[in-house]
């Protein structure tokens, strides 16, 4: 939904994707939407929906932070993700994705902005940190195999320099693998941002293309969009993007590819997807 030029409610991103014949849309972060969303969902049966993370902005903003050291708001985060997944079930939504958490506790204006996100953690917190996220997604994994659905979780990206250890969980190729491989969840699977391991990547000093063929096995997502691989940015996707060939040498044929590129106007929409149909060997749509 965020490239979606300047629309800011569910309504209103409705109507704009049934004049433009965009029907398949993810609903994610920020977008507002009013108590009764599941009965509009259902209605516009014309549409393939999918719900991700932040959505529907609460009114009360909070930061949603599975692994979150502070336990209110890690209970606060898990009753969210609990709504969201009920919400996909109503809707017969295949799976819900969300980020992946991170150690340091951030206020709403935190998020996006690198600079604010530099504070030193220590090994015992992260420690701490990643065992709350665990458990966190092992309480929802169970919640989401009873409603058949999938719960995903996406890579953070980690955009501080210098850092010796990330406030970010999942970042790199080696914690994602462990979280999988050392945990056996019910219905839980990976939704990688290529954008996201490209920024990560360059600061925490790993390779990724190695890193799609590692994390291939478990990859059942795609949120795609491009940058200069300093900084998150949302570009739009090109013919020359990296992440075509990695993509399609390791993952599965029916993986989910999400566009992820902000700011667009319906007609570069329709380009994107057609870029992105022409570009993998899957059915993207």
């Amino acid at each position: 939904s965020g490239a979606f030029s300047g629309i800011k409610s569910l309504d209103e991103l409705i109507a704009v994707g049934e004049s433009n014949q965009i029907l398949n849309i993810e609903l994610a972060s920020g977008l507002k939407a009013n108590e009764n969303f599941e009965l509009l969902l259902n209605k516009k049966y014309e549409f393939n929906f999918l719900l991700h993370n932040y959505f529907p902005a609460p009114s009360k903003p909070f930061v949603l932070n599975l692994a979150d050291l502070n336990t209110e708001n890690r209970e606060r985060s898990i009753s969210f993700v609990e709504t969201a997944l009920k919400a996909c079930c109503s809707c017969h939504i295949p799976f819900y994705s969300v980020h992946a958490g991170f150690v340091a506790s951030l206020t709403p204006d935190d998020l996006g902005r690198p600079e604010r996100q530099m504070m030193k953690i220590t090994h015992s917190q992260y420690k701490e940190s990643l065992h709350n996220f665990t458990e966190s997604v092992s309480k929802l994994s169970h919640l989401a195999s009873s409603l058949g659905i999938k719960l995903l979780i996406e890579n953070n990206v980690h955009a501080v320099p210098g850092s010796e250890l990330s406030h970010l969980l999942l970042s790199t190729t080696d914690d994602i693998c462990n979280f999988f491989e050392h945990n056996s969840f019910h219905n839980v699977g990976f939704l990688l941002d290529v954008a996201h391991l490209k920024v990560s990547s360059h600061y925490l000093e790993f390779n990724p293309y190695a890193a799609i063929e590692r994390l291939a096995p478990w990859v059942m997502a795609l949120h795609l969009s491009d940058n200069n691989g300093l900084r998150d940015t949302n570009d739009p996707c090109t013919s020359d993007s990296w992440f075509w060939p990695p993509i399609n040498h390791n993952c599965s044929k029916q993986v989910v590819p999400i566009l992820e590129s902000y700011r667009l106007q319906p007609v570069q929409i329709k380009q994107q997807i057609d870029l992105i149909n022409t570009s993998l060997r899957i059915t993207a749509s």
